[in-house]
């Protein structure tokens, strides 16, 4: 059983992190946001964006599959 709460904290944590790099996604292509943003910038925040996402999913599926 503490598998499953151990899988379901970090699929909380992971989709915590998702939503903070979706906002700064959201952030850095307004139009009319101060500087301009960087290539660099943006392909780290999609690639955590992707990362944890899809992490987060499988730590939901293993915490479904080991709760029963």
């Amino acid at each position: 059983m503490s598998w499953a709460i151990a899988s379901m904290a970090f699929a909380a944590v992971a989709f915590m992190v998702v939503v903070a790099a979706s906002a700064r996604l959201v952030i850095l292509l307004h139009p009319r946001a101060p500087g301009a943003s960087s290539l660099a910038s943006l392909t780290g925040t999609q690639v955590v964006l992707g990362l944890d996402s899809l992490l987060g999913t499988f730590a939901l599926l293993l915490s479904s599959g080991l709760g029963g």
